[in-house]
């Protein structure tokens, strides 16, 4: 990861994938030029044919509710660890 730059940790997926479709925190562009964050993860060879043009997709495909225009992503942080004494 050295030559991948990074902005505060996140992570363009120009420049690099998320490994064995690990769930991952992803910034999705909206359409009306907002953005979003949510939890994704990416088949990096995902191969789809259209059923009406006929068009072959061969790529990387983000599953992220429905619109996969995935412009940054990042690691989840690992989980919190429990201190023995303070159960909830």
């Amino acid at each position: 990861m050295n030559n991948i730059q990074t902005v505060d940790g996140w992570i363009n997926p120009k420049d690099r994938l998320p490994e064995n479709h690990d769930t991952v925190l992803a910034v999705k562009q909206l359409k009306g030029g907002g953005r979003s964050i949510c939890l994704a993860y990416c088949i990096p060879e995902y191969v789809h044919i259209d059923p009406i043009t006929k068009e072959k997709f061969v790529g990387p495909y983000w599953v992220c509710g429905g619109n996969n225009n995935i412009i940054w992503w990042r690691p989840l942080p690992e989980m919190p660890q429990e201190v023995p004494g303070n159960e909830t």
